[in-house]
């Protein structure tokens, strides 16, 4: 099986969109991430995989806290944004309305719903670091529902090696 055999097998596991963020009291960051899964119902926590390469990645190590933004289907630009430029280039924030959660990390005010997470654990798992985190807030702030991830939504001809972040 080739690599693009592969990816286009992958690209068939459909899951959530979510910008997970974090605030280190230094530098903000952001990031478009689908891998994102719960990992246990008590205490509740939630792993998300993030590649050491992206810049969102040292400012949640160093935090010690993420949040997950999930994202609605009306706002495929937010996750565009968040996961096609890089913040080592670019403030991601401009012009995106946020607040703060109870661990300091961004809360996106056109998210559907968050979780606020303590970072509890993390381990490197092949090319990406999976962070754990023990959700200490949770809201569903709309009703909309939520995006899921389509390979052709953010990429048009040539699949893209590696992401910003």
């Amino acid at each position: 099986m080739t690599e693009t055999e592969f990816d286009e097998v992958f690209d068939l596991m459909k899951s959530g969109v979510y910008v997970i963020t974090a605030n280190d009291g230094q530098k903000m960051g952001g990031c478009t991430a689908v891998w994102v899964s719960r990992c246990s119902f008590d205490p509740p926590m939630v792993a998300i995989y993030i590649a050491p390469k992206r810049y969102t990645h040292d400012i949640i190590k160093n935090a010690k806290h993420y949040c997950v933004n999930i994202v609605g289907e009306r706002h495929l630009e937010i996750a565009r944004g968040f996961g096609l430029r890089s913040s080592a280039s670019v403030d991601k924030f401009a012009g995106v309305q946020f607040t703060s959660g109870v661990t300091g990390a961004p809360i996106l005010k056109d998210a559907c719903a968050y979780l606020d997470c303590e970072l509890v654990q993390e381990m490197t798992i092949g090319d990406h670091t999976c962070f754990v985190g023990k959700v200490v807030a949770a809201e569903k702030i709309t009703l909309e529902k939520p995006l899921i991830y389509l390979h052709e939504d953010y990429y048009s001809g040539e699949r893209q090696a590696g992401h910003e972040g």
